[in-house]
Formats: structure tokens, C-alpha cells, sequence
């Protein structure tokens, strides 16, 4: 019965990181609040308890995180991470299909609750075919996404990297209500 309530919660914790998304707009990274942050409550937990539990989980998904994640211990971590395999609608000058994102994420901690700032694009890098590559720094990745109307050029791309970024604020928020779950 323990384990059915548990799997219960996970579920409606699941849902509820499900329908607060980030999403790419002409504008820049939004999500469902007027704000340019989310907040997820985790009841009684501490803020070094929720830190710990964040840390541990994004320890684990990078490859070196000593080079990705910047700490302040149990107040924040900064995520600086480039993803290398971002969908890329082809097109008549090159045939490659992925591109990298440089992105930043932002998790803030306090007693029962995280804060994730809007994820930030700091570069896309294209690929063309042969050696050569061209880079979108800081918001001009707006003008490779969008036309001047506000239209996607790229829907799959941007698919893509609201995936990537809307996948890692799941395996941050679902590691605290793993953690819960997990008494080995």
C-alpha cells in the first residue's frame, strides 16, 4: 500500500513538472508563469537536503561535472552544459543533422522548495558539411529559429532543445522524489 501512495505522488509530481515547461518564443526561453523562474515545493525537506539530492543527480549526469557545474554549497548550482546532439532540420547547404547548444540552467535551494531560473541559450554552433561551422552567441539563435514575423523556421529544432532542457529540469525534479522512494 506504501509503495501504490508513493507511486501516486511520483505520478502527480511527474504531471505537475510536465505542464510547467520551458518553450522557446521569439522573445527568448519562457515558461507557464509570468516570471522568468519556476518553483517546485517539497514539503518538510531541508535546503541541504534538496541541495545534496540535486547535486548527487546532476553529479551523475554529466560526464565531468567538475567542468559543467558551479556550486555555492546549499544555496545554488549553475549549470553550464553544451549538448552535442540537438536535432537539426537539414537543409540545401549541408546534409549534418545535429548541432550544439551551449545552455545555462540555474537551481536555487531553500527549506522545501527549488527555484530554476529560465534556462539560457549562450550559443548554438552549426555544422556545414566539411569543417566549417557558424555560431549563434548570446540571442541572436532567436533570428535562426524565428523569422522577423515570429514564425518557427525550425520546428523540430526547436522540438529539440525544449526537449533537452525541459528532459534536465525532469531528472532534477524527479531526483528528489526518487530519493524518497529509494531506501536501499
Amino acid at each position: 500500500m506504501k509503495k501504490i501512495l508513493l507511486l501516486i505522488a511520483a505520478a502527480i509530481a511527474t504531471v505537475g513538472v510536465a505542464r510547467a515547461q520551458f518553450v522557446l518564443t521569439p522573445n527568448g526561453i519562457a515558461n507557464n508563469t509570468d516570471k522568468d523562474y519556476l518553483v517546485f515545493e517539497y514539503g518538510s525537506k531541508s535546503q541541504s537536503e534538496l541541495f545534496t539530492t540535486v547535486n548527487m543527480a546532476l553529479n551523475a549526469m554529466y560526464v565531468s561535472p567538475q567542468d559543467v557545474l558551479s556550486i555555492v554549497k546549499n544555496n545554488s548550482i549553475t549549470i553550464n552544459g553544451v549538448a552535442t546532439h540537438i536535432h537539426r532540420d537539414k537543409n540545401m547547404f549541408s546534409t549534418l543533422s545535429t548541432m550544439t547548444m551551449n545552455y545555462t540552467i540555474v537551481v536555487e535551494f531553500k527549506d522545501g522548495r527549488i527555484r530554476i531560473m529560465n534556462p539560457t541559450i549562450n550559443k548554438l554552433i552549426i555544422p556545414s558539411n566539411g569543417t566549417s561551422t557558424t555560431s549563434y552567441d548570446g540571442l541572436e539563435w532567436i533570428a535562426y529559429l524565428y523569422n522577423k514575423k515570429g514564425v518557427e523556421k525550425h520546428p523540430k529544432t526547436n522540438e529539440s532543445i525544449e526537449d533537452h532542457l525541459n528532459n534536465i529540469v525532469l531528472k532534477i525534479t524527479s531526483s528528489i522524489t526518487e530519493k524518497e522512494n529509494d531506501n536501499w
